[in-house]
């Protein structure tokens, strides 16, 4: 699904992590601002990631580029990530994360503040959170 205008990119970066992505990918779904892009970087996973998100994009929900790699460490995936960005701000998001549902809104909203001159610059520290891999278990980040 591509989206007109979009202004943020949400990365993430992932190995090995199909049992942990799709929450991350519903928390996604249910953005109340759905002008983002998807760009994930597949660090040479050999688990099923790839179908995966394959699935993800053949739902046509959100717009999701994915892109695979030899494994290089997530400092590789990253600077990949950021060759491969065109849009005017980004967010990171790791694959066991999952944001709450105004975070792209959010986003949007005090970068629009920003740009006219009343935003504050350092509002988003808990946008997300994290899911442990010991029970998904959920805690703030």
């Amino acid at each position: 699904m591509k989206t007109e205008g979009n202004i943020v990119t949400v990365v993430t970066c992932t190995y090995n992590r199909s049992k942990l992505i799709g929450s991350l990918y519903d928390s996604l779904l249910k953005q109340t601002d759905k002008n983002f892009k998807w760009l994930v970087i597949d660090d040479g996973s050999s688990d099923d990631t790839c179908q995966l998100i394959d699935k993800f994009i053949d739902e046509n929900q959100i717009e999701i580029d994915y892109i695979y790699k030899t494994n290089g460490g997530k400092h590789t995936a990253l600077n990949y990530a950021f060759e491969n960005i065109d849009t005017e701000l980004t967010i990171i998001v790791d694959s066991d994360d999952f944001l709450k549902p105004q975070a792209i809104e959010t986003v949007r909203n005090d970068y629009a503040k920003i740009l006219r001159g009343g935003g504050t610059r350092y509002r988003y520290s808990c946008i997300s959170q994290r899911i442990s891999e010991r029970g998904g278990n959920r805690r703030g980040v």
